[in-house]
């Protein structure tokens, strides 16, 4: 707002709502609505291109686009702000029937700090390049496109409202955007922006210091970094690189991710697909399927998940409440808490503890320096053992292929079958039987 009196601003909107004039207050303002219109097919490609200028979209049910500028200027000259009135006046886009583009606002304001900064003076650059010594209090952008328009749009420093869409390619800095239904497909590049969607559909999603939410999401493929993304709804979604994000999702099909230093949470998923993980904090309620390729120095909680398949594992914890299996082909100084679950398929496990109310299998093929606590199991397979710790409450067989400075205890067991001892300890409370060779 210009800086007078609100007495002498309900005097300037009297004046102006009976001459729509120039008017005369401490010196000249301008305040005047500029309206241009575009008949456009209704594939027409619609290419936005804003800067420093905050942008409204509406849809309306007829088939011509209409665009509506708003503007309050101040100025010394009268005779400027003529040629500022002028220039807007006789202000043509390059447009055809198939494509439109709109560059926003159609002047720039520049500002000279006087020295030391002692004062400011302004001035507005006119598209033809004329410095006029005028000054854009405010101004507002509307445009009016026909219903499921497509829409490209490249924006900066601004606050854009979009209504539904059905094509939507935007990239943004530093912007503030609001879009209500995307029906076909989204492509978004964000940088230090907030991004906020009823819903989204099939969309490709980069993002930069920027923060996404929508409410409802399709099949989506995200690029992020020190980001926010929250999706309550979604479908298939594709995390190709994450780094430093923050991410929460509710109820979604399927999730296949790659991260570095960030923090996820869900609820619901049918296959959780984990490439890499490096330093993240992962909790999930609910999974059928749950495939970790590499997981290194991470926290991941899971409370209810089918099988949980696990290729290499390095310094991370598990909490896994109830599993299906347990099958894991390397791990490293790893530690997984259970409280319910299937087998346990281990290949080589190094300086690990596994910690379980109940499994029924338990199969290792090498273990060095391990710890395997597990109040119940039935069968216990180890090929080879190099001090490690098994403490069972109750195990029906215990079978030792070569085994070296390692310390089995169970409260009962059925069978224990040693082929190959050295330096072993074995306690046993009540055992029916023992072969040790």
């Amino acid at each position: 707002m210009h800086p007078i009196t609100h007495k002498l601003i309900r005097v300037t909107i009297i004046i102006l709502f009976v001459t729509n004039s120039i008017v005369d207050l401490q010196g000249q303002i301008l305040e005047k609505k500029y309206e241009w219109k575009f008949d456009l097919n209704p594939a027409a490609s619609i290419t936005i291109d804003n800067k420093h200028c905050d942008f409204e979209v509406l849809t309306t049910k007829e088939k011509v686009a209409k665009l509506q500028v708003e503007v309050s200027v101040s100025g010394e000259s009268e005779s400027e702000l003529k040629i500022f009135d002028k220039a807007l006046s006789n202000y043509r886009f390059n447009q055809s029937k198939d494509r439109i583009q709109i560059q926003t606002p159609l002047w720039e304001s520049i500002v000279v700090h006087k020295f030391l900064f002692f004062g400011e003076t302004h001035y507005t650059r006119l598209k033809n390049g004329e410095k006029l010594t005028v000054k854009v209090l405010s101004s507002r952008v509307t445009l009016f496109l026909p219903e499921n328009s497509n829409l490209t749009i490249n924006s900066k420093h601004s606050t854009l409202n979009l209504p539904d869409l059905k094509l939507l390619d935007i990239v943004s800095y530093n912007d503030v955007v609001y879009v209500g239904n995307v029906k076909d497909k989204l492509i978004a590049t964000a940088k230090y922006s907030k991004l906020n969607f009823d819903t989204i559909p099939n969309s490709q999603i980069t993002m930069l210091d920027s923060r996404l939410r929508c409410n409802k999401g399709g099949d989506l493929l995200i690029n992020s970094r020190n980001s926010h993304i929250n999706i309550p709804i979604g479908g298939n979604i594709i995390v190709a690189s994450s780094s430093y994000d923050d991410f929460r999702f509710g109820n979604i099909e399927n999730l296949k991710i790659d991260a570095r230093f960030g923090t996820i949470k869900g609820k619901e998923c049918k296959i959780l697909d984990v490439g890499d993980f490096y330093n993240v904090e992962f909790s999930f309620q609910n999974a059928t399927k749950t495939e970790i390729n590499n997981c290194e120095y991470s926290d991941l909680e899971i409370r209810r998940t089918g099988d949980v398949d696990v290729v290499s594992s390095r310094q991370s914890k598990y909490e896994l409440d109830t599993i299906g299996n347990l099958n894991v082909k390397r791990t490293y100084n790893d530690n997984f808490r259970l409280k319910r679950a299937g087998d346990f398929d281990l290949g080589t496990s190094e300086f690990s503890t596994f910690e379980a109310n109940k499994g029924v299998h338990l199969r290792i093929d090498e273990s060095r320096v391990s710890r395997y606590l597990i109040d119940q199991t039935f069968d216990v397979t180890v090929n080879s053992s190099y001090n490690d710790v098994f403490d069972h409450d109750k195990t029906k067989n215990i079978t030792v292929g070569n085994s070296k400075f390692s310390e089995f205890t169970s409260k009962s067991a059925d069978c224990l079958k040693v082929t190959s001892s050295s330096n072993d300890i074995f306690r046993c409370d009540t055992l029916l039987s023992a072969e040790i060779l």
